[in-house]
């Protein structure tokens, strides 16, 4: 059976099918256009997670209307280097900020194959294989949320992620370490506020060192070695001393990332005022630093610069050629920039047998800080003008790496305004 139409009918029946046209042109643009942004979106960095029950979830960056859309179902797969797959369907999923939260299968491990796909058409399914080391394992954070994503964004940053691979090079050591950081109370800086009161730097001769001494009972023998310490000290005076050892040999990590609680005070014996010029004075008392340039507290523990010096190492000699009193040993500082010009500094004292195996690592976070007149608060100066490098070579707290003159130091320090500036830590606030 034939159908005729006339000349009319096919102009009219052409035109019914050109908006059917354009609407699936506009459709197909529409749906490519999304699918454009969602690759955008799930291209940025997957996270992991692990909750109090040991369950495992992966966040993703997705689309608003992915968020919205309930029947959005994820199929997600995990399989490890023996090929061994397992697979979960998930229905129910977590929304937190920008981000979805889908249960895993496992926990997941080294090299292992993730593939998340969904019956949602605007979702580009995602195949990654997981490097952990490259991961912040949150299985070692049980905080809340707002905790956790500030704890997750501080080891994040550069700074602080070298700093720690420096002193940990071993993954196990390091996560060991950062969950004892993040298991610490809230309480400890109640503390800590408290037995400040009866010790802190400037209350006593941090130059003799007793901040770093965890050994208090021998150092009480060792030939008057801190001339304020005696057995006569009150109980109150060596507890807090004891706390101020751990503070800063221990948890230096805790310690830099609370930073916005800490307070430091201008040391008293730098003598900032009769050093720099009365230009440089008027600077300070202008600045940010609290209550007429004596007082210092960060806004952020965020760090834009770091560098690891070695001090003195034997590593390279070999063991004939020491003598038998003498082991293998290195000693170095790690020094950190952070975002308002202010220069923190981590002694690391590292001991190794006759086959150069590591016996025993000391870690200190020093309690005062250091800056430049010029460099403090200027940002320009802070990234544009001022290098960590060039730092160590002219600061007599680098002798190893400083081959400058006191003239030529005194040179550098002009161009940055003046003599460097030591704040001591002195507080803390717990709330």
């Amino acid at each position: 059976m034939f159908i005729f139409f006339k000349k009319n009918h096919l102009l009219k029946l052409s035109l019914f099918f050109i908006p059917l046209t354009l609407i699936s042109i506009l459709i197909t643009s529409c749906s490519t256009s999304n699918l454009k942004k969602q690759q955008i979106l799930t291209n940025n960095e997957i996270s992991f997670f692990m909750d109090k029950s040991q369950n495992c979830y992966v966040g993703l960056i997705v689309d608003q209307t992915l968020k919205n859309d309930k029947k959005t179902i994820f199929n997600v797969s995990l399989i490890d280097e023996k090929n061994t797959k397992l697979n979960l369907l998930v229905k129910d999923y977590q929304i937190k900020d920008n981000k979805i939260l889908i249960r895993l299968p496992r926990l997941i491990k080294l090299n292992d194959h993730l593939i998340i796909t969904s019956n949602n058409a605007s979702f580009i399914p995602i195949r990654k294989i997981i490097n952990i080391d490259n991961l912040i394992d949150l299985n070692i954070i049980r905080t809340n949320n707002q905790t956790q994503d500030s704890w997750i964004a501080f080891l994040n940053n550069k700074v602080i992620n070298n700093l720690l691979i420096t002193i940990f090079p071993n993954k196990k050591d390091r996560d060991e370490y950062i969950k004892s950081q993040q298991e610490i109370k809230i309480e400890y800086a109640h503390e800590i506020a408290n037995w400040l009161n009866y010790y802190n730097t400037v209350q006593n001769d941090a130059n003799k060192a007793a901040v770093f001494n965890e050994n208090t009972a021998r150092s009480k023998l060792n030939n008057n070695l801190f001339n304020n310490v005696s057995l006569s000290n009150p109980f109150a005076y060596e507890q807090a001393r004891k706390f101020h050892n751990t503070l800063f040999n221990k948890n230096w990590l805790w310690f830099l990332f609370n930073l916005k609680r800490q307070i430091f005070m201008l040391y008293p014996d730098d003598n900032l005022f009769q050093e720099s010029s009365e230009e440089t004075a008027e600077g300070l008392k202008d600045s940010k630093i609290n209550n007429r340039s004596s007082f210092y507290r960060a806004q952020s523990n965020e760090f834009i610069d770091g560098l690891y010096v070695v001090e003195s190492s034997n590593l390279n000699k070999k063991p004939e050629e020491l003598d038998e009193y003498t082991d293998f040993s290195k000693t170095a500082k790690f020094t950190l920039l952070n975002n308002e010009g202010f220069v923190f500094t981590i002694s690391i004292e590292e001991n190794y047998d006759k086959t150069k195996k590591l016996i025993s690592r000391k870690v200190s976070l020093l309690p005062w800080i250091k800056t430049l007149p010029r460099l403090m608060f200027n940002d320009h100066v802070i990234k544009q003008e001022f290098n960590l490098a060039n730092y160590t070579e002219n600061s007599y707290d680098y002798n190893a790496v400083n081959f400058h003159s006191p003239l030529e130091i005194k040179v550098y320090e002009d161009q940055f305004g003046g003599k460097a500036i030591r704040f001591s830590f002195v507080d803390i606030d717990p709330n």
